[in-house]
């Protein structure tokens, strides 16, 4: 088994400076197809060696037209998720409620975070 590297594209902080929301990709070794996955986090912690905990979808973050927006400290909205194979989605992390977003479609999405 290879070992899992994470390669962070983008971060953005919410207002109140409590909460990053995290872009990435998972590189498992070079059977593994290239992925966009996003975190929420504590601003005071780092990223860490696991897949994305509110977002994971195929293609490469630099690929993906991905497009992050914190509307209020307790709210993210995520745009441009349309053609992409959705392997994991979350209603909310912590007290932030996350949201999917596209060409003013705008809906929730329905499955809360599991654990791994």
């Amino acid at each position: 088994m290879f070992p899992c590297d994470n390669t962070i594209y983008k971060e953005k902080y919410s207002a109140d400076g409590e909460f990053k929301s995290v872009m990435f990709d998972r590189g498992c070794g070079a059977t593994t197809d290239f992925n966009t996955q996003i975190s929420l986090i504590k601003t005071v912690n780092d990223l860490e060696d696991e897949g994305g905990n509110i977002l994971r979808i195929s293609g490469h973050p630099e690929d993906n037209t991905l497009k992050i927006k914190w509307t209020s400290p307790q709210q993210l909205v995520i745009k441009g998720v349309t053609n992409q194979t959705i392997f994991h989605k979350a209603a909310s992390y912590d007290s932030v409620s996350v949201h999917l977003a596209d060409e003013g479609l705008n809906y929730s999405v329905i499955e809360k975070i599991r654990s791994e």
